[in-house]
């Protein structure tokens, strides 16, 4: 929901971008890493800027993209698409529908936009008063 809270903003981004890599010992190249920004509309230029550099737009697609290449098997979306224009918003549910599709990645999806978990969503809850109700 906060994606500037992902990353210090002391490094540049390429230092956090690298960071799965290492801790996670993936095969690692500059042009991997590229390859797996560009679907998330970020570019070489981005990864020299510090956090506060990029939009939250950017951060989003960003710490989107760093937490797909370790390929969980869960993630936690908390309003992934809340700093978004509806358009970007589109296009990065596309990106994590296709993950999930190529690498049977699940998703728990929080947001308060009910379009758009009527678009990607299995299943819906609504959270009321503390309790879950399916819908």
């Amino acid at each position: 929901q906060h994606p500037e809270t992902s990353f210090n903003p002391a490094l540049i981004l390429l230092r956090s971008m690298t960071e799965p890599y290492s801790i996670y010992s993936l095969p690692y190249s500059p042009e991997i890493l590229l390859e797996s920004l560009t679907p998330y509309g970020l570019y070489e230029e981005h990864l020299y800027r510090r956090p506060d550099q990029l939009s939250g737009g950017e951060l989003q697609r960003a710490a989107l993209a760093r937490i797909l290449t370790i390929q969980p098997d869960l993630v936690v979306l908390d309003e992934p698409t809340s700093m978004l224009d509806v358009i970007s918003q589109v296009q990065i549910m596309n990106l994590l529908k296709k993950h999930q599709a190529e690498h049977n990645t699940a998703y728990l999806l929080i947001s308060h936009n009910r379009a758009l978990c009527e678009m990607v969503c299995d299943r819906i809850y609504k959270v009321e008063r503390g309790r879950f109700y399916e819908e």
